[in-house]
């Protein structure tokens, strides 16, 4: 994703912290992922986000809409016209493919701890179901 200064300032101003929720689809029980492949940096996941986290806090996800979040702790820190990337890496579901919807939240940060961060806003990047998974999705 290339951050622009405007985007930076709507996600950043008032909460300090940003994050990318993939929601996958899973009202028909066919789900792509399987769990991720870890938590720890590079294993399960991965972003040159400033200050980047895996929320791995999941216990309020809706079952039909599984939850896989990489945020920053500092939105402030994000460069106009840098190119940064995340990635996750999960177990295999039950079918090959599947799709997915993405939402960036402004988050406010008490603490350096998933426990400790909350959505402030959000705001629908890819409305439901528009990407195909496993995929690329490009967010200008």
């Amino acid at each position: 994703m290339t951050w622009t200064a405007d985007s930076i300032q709507r996600f950043s101003t008032g909460g300090q912290g940003y994050e990318h929720d993939v929601v996958l689809n899973n009202y028909d029980g066919q789900h792509w992922a399987g769990g991720l492949r870890g938590t720890w940096r590079g294993t399960g996941w991965d972003s040159n986000l400033p200050w980047a986290y895996l929320d791995y806090a999941t216990i309020d996800d809706d079952p039909n809409e599984p939850v896989y979040t990489v945020g920053t702790f500092n939105a402030k820190q994000l460069t106009p016209g840098a190119v940064y990337y995340s990635w996750l890496r999960a177990y295999p579901g039950n079918t090959q493919v599947d799709s997915a919807k993405l939402y960036g939240q402004k988050m406010n940060v008490y603490g350096y701890s998933v426990w400790l961060v909350f959505a402030e806003t959000h705001e629908w990047i890819v409305p439901p179901w528009n990407i195909s998974v496993p995929g690329t999705h490009y967010w200008p």
